[in-house]
């Protein structure tokens, strides 16, 4: 049952690495483990007098519950997952590569250990899986094979999504391998889903007069990064993309000044008059209360800084080290050698929302948090009839490689249709306004 195991990630592997063209094999990478499954079953010898077909399932059944066919469910459930998460972490490769101070031998055993824990996850999801058929054929249960996998492979998302990094942290997961992503290409898919959640949309597409702030994208290491060194050169930049914006919302995404913008009201002054007049920027910078450090969003108006939206979900090892790995030098080393971690303790006077103007209300978030911690219910509080939303998300997706940047956008789709609310998708390689689709 090779061919069906390396089928399945095949069908897999395409649907997430060209998602506007492929992505609808999605829905066949089961259909491969649905014959391993069904082939791949436990049958020891039954003794002779048990005749009836069924009464030697049973028997089949009850001596092999947890017999030796669980290695082999193992084994070719570690190979599906080193198949799969072997090409999706690519670009963990690349960013480890060309953004960390780690050298190029520690960068493999860091990505051959990641594989090989996600590995481990979906050889555990096979077990389940085999061993979940045998109960519901011992319990004479039709269609044992599909309801089998049906339901484990919702299991084992759901544990992706939000358990599977419980070593970084309890309630953490990784959302970026959820089968539904590639189909987030289509606006069919969409228009079903805002079905399925009966019509989540409550209000009319966003339309808002913004414009973007191209910012530096790095594509070099950190220590050699021009916005590490020279804050007027970034700010030249951005005062370049000032000089023709033409609406009264401007936009940049996170890192777009990764200095202390609070430390720079001479910057703030320029940047504004430079700006059409009466207008609104929100600039992706860093915010320092005393010794604390902080990744934030900057609203800025006619000179002034009027809030300050501050990160509360940190990314592991990139911008905080976890209490339970600080004994490991390497990992600091490898994102934080020259700079201090970021706080995620929320200081005072910082904002939750925008209120642009009495009309329109900007939620913001930055980057991971609002993949991995965003639900519906987290932002029905802020949902106003009477205003405007829309979710500001800003990222830096220069780090990334161009296939996961594209399941980061689908990822935002998704996670906006299932929200209710338009997304404004703020990177370093573009702004994209999503807004939800409303059902036909």
């Amino acid at each position: 049952m090779l061919y069906a195991i390396l089928l399945s990630t095949a069908l897999f592997n395409v649907a997430f690495f060209f998602q506007n063209m492929f992505g609808w094999l999605i829905f066949f990478f089961p259909v491969p483990l649905w014959l391993f499954f069904r082939r791949n079953f436990y049958t020891p010898a039954y003794p002779p007098q048990v005749a009836h077909p069924e009464e030697r399932t049973l028997v089949r059944v009850s001596k092999g519950l947890m017999g030796s066919k669980s290695k082999n469910y193992f084994k070719y459930g570690l190979l599906w997952g080193a198949l799969v998460f072997g090409f999706h972490f690519t670009w963990t490769v690349q960013l480890l590569f060309t953004h960390s101070h780690a050298p190029w031998w520690l960068c493999l055993i860091a990505y051959s250990i990641l594989v090989f824990y996600f590995a481990l996850s979906s050889g555990l999801w096979f077990v389940c899986a085999g061993l979940l058929k045998r109960l519901l054929v011992l319990c004479k249960f039709r269609c044992a094979t599909s309801c089998a996998l049906f339901i484990s492979i919702l299991g084992y998302w759901w544990f992706l999504d939000g358990w599977v990094l419980f070593p970084v942290g309890l309630g953490r997961g990784y959302p970026f391998v959820n089968p539904l992503i590639p189909l987030a290409s289509y606006r069919w898919f969409l228009h079903l889903l805002g079905i399925v959640f009966g019509g989540v949309v409550n209000q009319a597409p966003l339309d808002l007069p913004l414009t973007y702030v191209a910012p530096v994208v790095n594509r070099i290491k950190n220590v050699d990064a021009v916005w590490k060194s020279n804050p007027y050169g970034v700010s030249k930049r951005i005062e370049e993309s000032l000089d023709k914006a033409s609406h009264s919302i401007v936009l940049s995404p996170e890192s777009s000044f990764l200095f202390p913008l609070n430390h720079y009201q001479h910057l703030v002054d320029r940047w504004c008059n430079k700006a059409p007049e009466n207008s609104h920027l929100f600039i992706g910078s860093l915010y320092q209360a005393g010794s604390h450090l902080y990744q934030a969003v900057f609203w800025l108006h006619k000179s002034l800084i009027i809030k300050v939206y501050v990160k509360k979900h940190l990314t592991p090892f990139v911008e905080k080290i976890p209490d339970q790995w600080r004994g490991i030098t390497a990992l600091k080393e490898a994102f934080l050698r020259t700079g201090s971690e970021f706080s995620d303790v929320k200081p005072a006077g910082t904002a939750d929302v925008f209120d642009v103007t009495p009309n329109v209300r900007l939620i913001p978030r930055l980057c991971l948090e609002f993949f991995v911690y965003s639900s519906r219910a987290e932002f029905d509080c802020y949902k106003d009839p009477t205003k405007t939303v829309a979710i500001a998300f800003f990222v830096n997706d220069s780090w990334f490689n161009r296939y996961f940047r594209t399941t980061l956008v689908n990822l935002t789709r998704l996670k906006c249709q299932l929200i209710g609310l338009p997304v404004v998708y703020i990177g370093h390689y573009g702004c994209t306004l999503i807004n939800p689709c409303q059902p036909v």
